[in-house]
């Protein structure tokens, strides 16, 4: 069964690359074969603007069809689907944006396009709770042992833009797209300031919150599995029982255990 399904998928990969090659005239010589490779050529890039559109929704809204087009295109030269799932590609987008002539005109995009890829990913992740044994080796020992990680459904996100807030007014209903409009100029125009965004899965719905820098940069550390011993020595003012607290509740933590 594992053979077969590596087969498919080393299969898919050659179609896709042959899809997107270039090819000499001379090597393309019959025009029946030119005409279905231009098929196959106009569908790919129909689903992968699909597929697009499904995980960033807000920058589709911003740049428009035609341009998500173009930028589905640049990113299957870029990057094709590794897998048969279309819902695994698309990471790449905000590279794209960041080397295309729309980042000096709207230089936000390169971070909503992040955003909306973490949303994505992390609504698709299965969120395991922090099981009772872990809880009562932890009233048996301590934390001399433990260690902790962020499990694969929370990410972080720091940013010069409210993406957060142009992410939200994307999403919610408004009375008319003028009002989302000035809402949204209002927004871009008015004082910005650095965002710290979390990430994460509540009730099987990716959730997107504001950190205080304390708790941000404390989480950051996280990233690095580290012990409590250890993240305590770089952040020694950071209230830890409160964090974890609600970090237990919020499934925002993994804990682990050195032998």
């Amino acid at each position: 069964m594992l053979l077969n399904s590596v087969t498919l998928e080393m299969r898919q990969r050659e179609l896709v690359e042959k899809i997107l090659t270039r090819f000499e005239p001379s090597i393309v010589s019959r025009i029946q074969d030119r005409q279905g490779l231009s098929v196959y050529q106009n569908n790919l890039l129909f689903t992968a603007t699909r597929a697009l559109s499904i995980c960033y929704p807000v920058v589709e809204q911003l740049v428009g069809e035609q341009v998500m087009y173009a930028l589905a295109n640049m990113l299957l030269q870029q990057s094709p689907p590794a897998t048969g799932d279309w819902a695994d590609w698309g990471e790449g987008l905000a590279s794209v944006l960041a080397s295309s002539s729309l980042a000096q005109s709207y230089p936000f995009l390169e971070d909503v396009a992040a955003l909306e890829w973490m949303v994505h990913q992390s609504g698709r992740q299965f969120v395991e709770p922090i099981s009772m044994a872990d809880l009562d080796t932890l009233q048996a020992e301590g934390f001399m042992n433990a260690l902790l990680e962020l499990p694969s459904s929370v990410y972080l996100l720091e940013s010069e833009y409210p993406v957060d807030a142009i992410r939200k007014i994307h999403l919610i209903e408004f009375s008319s797209e003028e009002e989302r409009a000035q809402e949204f100029q209002r927004l871009i125009a008015g004082e910005q300031s650095v965002q710290r965004l979390l990430v994460y899965q509540s009730n099987l719905k990716p959730e997107v919150v504001r950190l205080f820098d304390e708790d941000f940069y404390w989480m950051k550390s996280i990233e690095g599995r580290m012990s409590v011993n250890e993240l305590l020595d770089q952040h020694p003012t950071f209230d830890f029982v409160q964090w974890f607290s609600r970090a237990v509740h919020e499934n925002w933590v993994r804990i682990t255990f050195n032998p």
